[in-house]
């Protein structure tokens, strides 16, 4: 990177803020549990909802219904988690709303689970759509979800994706924001220290950040690259203090 002539002006003014304390890599700011993999789920056609054989009918606060063209259920929302689902719904704004939700189901009796669920559940396995979570999982592939959940805490207000297209090619963002604390799937990486994330949204979708992108990220194919997770620990963000100093700015 540092033997890019074209860059030459952006590596002395993000050297001098380095020098200066005003950038520091994301580990040292956030530090390593700052930022985490979106959930990974086995079988996302029943995971994640809605998918391709079910649609959102209506949400309420307390639940949602889906309908499939034969049947509609009533999903209380104990069992949901607002998510997002993949960068490229989210191309062309920096503030989204979730859009989907993770099936969440906690390692109860099956017979304490609502009707409607466990007719979700036995049309899952009806139709083998979860037939790759019961292959890893066994007798726990249900829970899948609601473990990663528990464990990892997979809840922020910023997203960065974990690829793109450095063309930009029907896309004018790179990170995307909330307005509250949401999860994701394993297509996102999510920065979970929210007192940083305003200043650092607008970091991940700016000029010296899309320059260190399409020059210092991994390439995949010939125009798709990705950062992966050390290397985005390395980055250099802006400190704590002036997330602090410029928040409500």
């Amino acid at each position: 990177l540092f033997e890019i002539e074209k860059l030459r002006s952006l590596i002395d003014m993000l050297s001098n803020a380095i020098s200066m304390g005003r950038l520091r890599p994301l580990v040292e700011v956030l530090g390593r549990d700052g930022m985490v993999r979106g959930v990974e789920m086995y079988g996302p056609d029943f995971f994640l909802i809605p998918n391709r054989y079910w649609r959102l009918v209506e949400v309420r606060e307390n639940s949602i219904t889906i309908g499939n063209g034969v049947d509609t259920l009533e999903i209380p929302s104990e069992y949901l988690v607002p998510a997002l689902r993949r960068p490229a719904l989210y191309v062309d704004r920096i503030l989204v709303r979730p859009d989907h939700y993770l099936l969440s189901v906690p390692e109860v009796d099956y017979q304490e689970l609502p009707s409607d669920l466990r007719r979700y559940v036995e049309w899952g396995l009806g139709t083998g759509v979860v037939g790759v979570a019961v292959r890893a999982f066994g007798s726990r592939w249900l829970s899948h979800v609601y473990r990663q959940v528990r464990s990892k805490g997979p809840f922020a207000t910023l997203f960065l994706p974990d690829k793109v297209d450095l063309t930009f090619r029907g896309r004018g963002v790179f990170a995307v924001a909330t307005e509250s604390p949401v999860s994701a799937t394993k297509n996102f990486y999510l920065i979970t220290n929210g007192d940083c994330s305003p200043l650092l949204t607008l970091w991940f979708n700016s000029t010296p950040f899309i320059l260190l992108l399409i020059y210092a990220s991994r390439k995949i194919s010939e125009t798709w690259s990705r950062f992966l997770e050390d290397d985005y620990l390395k980055l250099p963000i802006p400190s704590i203090s002036i997330c602090r100093e410029y928040r409500r700015e």
